[in-house]
């Protein structure tokens, strides 16, 4: 009887309840249908009354909704879940990885969590555009957001081999958004460095920026005065000089100014003239804009650098090897002019020429070349460079005084300049090869005195190495092919060779106008090739970018 009477209250219960659980499996119905109708005015551009623009990508948003069967991913029933939390908390934060929180609706977004209760319009909503904003972040995280080649914003998500789809549903039933979204961020320590200057720099920006330095003299140790004072006082912002606040030019502010310079590229003598007067003088929002355009070159960078790895930055006119972490050395380079600049990219070192003979580009024959040539004709034995013109079978060498050099222009000129191995050959004794587009390598040079020239880029887009013997040996070692005896024997015979390295050693070729050495420290670096400009612009959306 007991029992009977539970069971009957049981179903009293059950039966009571029926319109409660409808009424909840209704609304939940309701807010499905809501993102798959919200989503369809998205396409069709007819939610402007939202006085927010449509979400990016929208046909692949549409798609990964159709997989959840249009369920929502940032909503517990009607209350925003934990994952969303985390992610309007990576938005709110990612002003310092040099973005800007509008760029992902942050103002539109942040009103909505300090709402207890959302309509089911409001929650659909809310939520595609949740789940734009994390695509969006991760794109921009994992690859920039800019495109490296075009400078256009990239809207398109994340890259297509990733499971979209998979992407998003672990990371929010997983509560991971936060580190999903940092793990793609670059794991090199220059770009952690970057962000942390950037922290540093905007709070010098909120404290009214650097100190002007105003002085019309040169100062320099020994020296005293309200300048010397003002001196230390921009230098300490800056984290140069840790002194006495005084108006004495001590041996403690040489040093400061010395350390500022080096960090600046400058001359480093200790002494306050126009160039470093100039350096001191640039503004905290100049700076500051350096500093995120260039932690968005870094995320342009594959995630994966290698190890070890040589690392040319154009802008600094320098070359180091990279291993486990740490520089191993450095050395001076010589790069391209800015009309023949230096391209960017990756690749692997695939093989070693040593004695390389040089065939010269048509362009630099013509351009270079030629006018050399009509001067004088005796340029090309003095040089060592024979003719060549194409035969049935290849090149074939032709007597050059045979030649008539000054009918021959950019239109008309058909022949090969090809300049035999020796210590007098442009390419200097050896060469370091990584085929690719542009054509550019690594190499030795004979005019070792341009080396000691504060502004190096003479080249005519290849880049020339102080110590390409040095590199030579780090590289040969590393592919168990090292023997000085031979390699000083082969190189003595001023006949061409190629070394193939079994260890293709990664080469990345970079253009950083910032970046952080192994003490922390800040260095900034003229922009060589006027790109700083441009990308800043584009970055902005200042003003419509025009490639040259």
């Amino acid at each position: 009887m007991k029992k009977t009477k539970l069971y009957f209250i049981i179903l009293i219960l059950l039966l009571a309840l029926l319109p409660i659980l409808s009424e909840n499996t209704n609304a939940q119905n309701n807010f499905y249908n809501n993102i798959e109708r919200r989503l369809s005015l998205f396409q069709e551009y007819k939610l402007h009354n939202l006085k927010i623009n449509p979400p990016y990508f929208i046909e692949v948003l549409m798609n990964i909704y159709e997989k959840n069967n249009f369920q929502p991913f940032w909503f517990n029933n009607e209350r925003l879940n934990n994952s969303a939390f985390q992610l309007i908390e990576v938005i709110k934060r990612i002003e310092y990885e040099g973005l800007n929180p509008s760029l992902y609706r942050y103002d539109y977004l942040s009103q909505f969590f300090d709402k207890d209760i959302l309509n089911a319009n409001e929650r659909a909503v809310v939520d595609i555009l949740l789940t734009n904003s994390y695509f969006l972040i991760a794109s921009h995280f994992s690859d920039g957001l800019l495109d490296s080649e075009t400078l256009n914003r990239d809207w398109m998500g994340i890259k297509n081999e990733v499971d979209l789809y998979s992407f998003l549903t672990k990371a929010v039933t997983e509560n991971t958004v936060i580190d999903t979204l940092y793990f793609l961020l670059p794991k090199c320590e220059n770009y952690i460095q970057l962000r942390n200057k950037l922290k540093e720099y905007k709070t010098i920006q909120s404290k009214g920026g650097f100190v002007p330095y105003t002085s019309n003299r040169t100062i320099e140790i020994g020296m005293q005065g309200q300048d010397v004072l003002n001196l230390k006082k921009r230098l300490q912002q800056s984290g140069d000089f840790n002194g006495d606040l005084n108006e004495d030019f001590g041996p403690i502010l040489k040093d400061a100014v010395i350390n500022f310079q080096n960090r600046h590229g400058l001359k480093t003598d200790g002494i306050v003239g126009a160039k470093t007067k100039q350096a001191l003088n640039i503004g905290i929002d100049e700076k500051i804009e350096k500093i995120i355009i260039n932690m968005e070159r870094q995320r342009w960078l594959p995630q994966q650098l290698g190890d070890p790895y040589i690392f040319v930055n154009i802008a600094a006119y320098q070359l180091k090897v990279v291993e486990n972490g740490e520089d191993l050395f450095d050395m001076k380079v010589i790069v391209g002019q800015r009309q023949r600049s230096t391209p960017v990219f990756s690749d692997e070192v695939d093989y070693i020429v040593l004695n390389p003979s040089w065939t010269v580009p048509i362009s630099i024959a013509v351009k270079d070349k030629l006018p050399l040539i009509k001067k004088d004709i005796n340029y090309l034995p003095e040089n060592n460079y024979k003719v060549l013109k194409p035969g049935k079978d290849g090149l074939v060498e032709v007597d050059y005084k045979t030649i008539d050099w000054q009918s021959l222009n950019k239109d008309n000129f058909n022949y090969y300049l090809r300049q035999a191995p020796g210590p007098n050959n442009a390419l200097g004794r050896i060469k370091f090869m990584f085929p690719n587009k542009y054509s550019v390598y690594l190499h030795d040079t004979p005019s070792k005195e341009l080396f000691s020239e504060e502004k190096r880029s003479f080249s005519s887009g290849c880049i020339r190495l102080e110590e390409p013997f040095k590199l030579a040996e780090y590289i040969l070692k590393k592919n168990d092919k090292w023997d000085k005896e031979r390699f000083d024997k082969d190189l003595s015979q001023s006949k061409e060779q190629i070394i193939h390295l079994s260890n293709r050693l990664p080469v990345h070729i970079v253009y950083m106008t910032a970046w952080t050495d192994n003490n922390y420290q800040i260095h900034f670096r003229n922009d060589i090739y006027y790109r700083d400009q441009k990308l800043i612009d584009a970055y902005y959306q200042k003003k419509e970018v025009k490639n040259d």
